[in-house]
C-alpha cells in the first residue's frame, strides 16, 4: 500500500526551549516537538481529523494551544489543553467568532495579546474585509480593532503578550509593517517587510 503523504505546516512556536510545529499525515494533523537536544516526538491531535492547521500559538502561561484550522473553505478558531510533564495536547474546543459586523468565516493568523485574549486576522461574512479582532479565549467578546481601509489588508500578525496594554504589529498584503496605537490606529513604518515578530 502507498504510504500516507506527510506535509509540514508553516506554523511553529516555542515551548520551554522546544520547537513545536504541525505536520499533516493523510487527513490527520500531528504535533511535532523538537527538543533543544534534537530529539523528536510526535502526537496526533485528536478531534482535528480531516482538518488542516493553518496557524497556532502557545498561550503565555503554557497551558493552552490556540489554533486556526480549515476544512475546505471553512475556517475555525479553537483551543486545546497542554498538560505535562510529558506533554499531552487534547480537548479541542471551538471558539465562536461573532462580531458586531457578523460572524468571522475567513481567518489568516493569530497571536496572544495577553494571558486571556487573542488577536486574530479575520473577515466577517457581512463585509468580506480582513481586520484584526481581539477575542477573549472563551469567545465571550470579539472586538474589531481595524485597521481602516487606508492600509492593505493584514496578512501576518504578532504581539508581545502582557497584562496591561497591547503591543502588536502586522504586515499587510502590500508588505508594509503597521504598529498598534489604538483601535483603528495602525500607522505604517517606512520600508517593506515580509515577516514580523516580537521576542519572547
Amino acid at each position: 500500500p502507498r504510504s500516507a503523504r506527510k506535509e509540514s505546516s508553516a506554523a511553529s512556536d516555542v515551548y520551554k526551549r522546544q520547537t513545536w510545529t504541525i505536520e499533516h499525515v493523510g487527513d490527520k494533523p500531528r504535533l511535532v516537538v523538537i527538543s533543544d537536544t534534537g530529539s523528536i516526538t510526535r502526537q496526533e491531535l485528536s478531534g482535528l481529523e480531516g482538518q488542516r492547521v493553518k496557524a497556532f500559538r502557545i498561550s503565555p502561561d503554557r497551558t493552552r494551544l490556540a489554533l486556526i484550522v480549515s476544512r475546505g473553505k471553512q475556517q475555525r478558531l479553537g483551543m486545546m489543553r497542554i498538560r505535562g510533564p510529558r506533554i499531552t495536547v487534547d480537548g479541542w474546543r471551538e471558539i465562536p467568532l461573532t462580531s458586531s459586523s457578523g460572524s468571522l468565516e475567513a481567518l489568516r493568523d493569530l497571536t496572544w495579546s495577553d494571558p486571556d485574549s487573542l488577536l486574530i486576522i479575520g473577515a466577517s461574512s457581512a463585509t468580506g474585509l480582513f481586520s484584526i479582532y481581539r477575542v477573549r479565549s472563551d469567545g465571550s467578546s470579539v472586538d474589531n480593532l481595524g485597521p481602516s481601509g487606508e492600509s492593505g489588508p493584514p496578512m501576518r500578525l504578532t504581539a508581545f503578550a502582557r497584562r496591561d496594554g497591547t503591543t502588536a504589529a502586522f504586515v499587510s498584503e502590500a508588505h508594509e509593517m503597521h504598529l498598534f496605537q489604538g483601535a483603528y490606529r495602525w500607522p505604517a513604518l517606512e520600508g517593506e517587510s515580509e515577516h514580523v515578530a516580537y521576542p519572547g
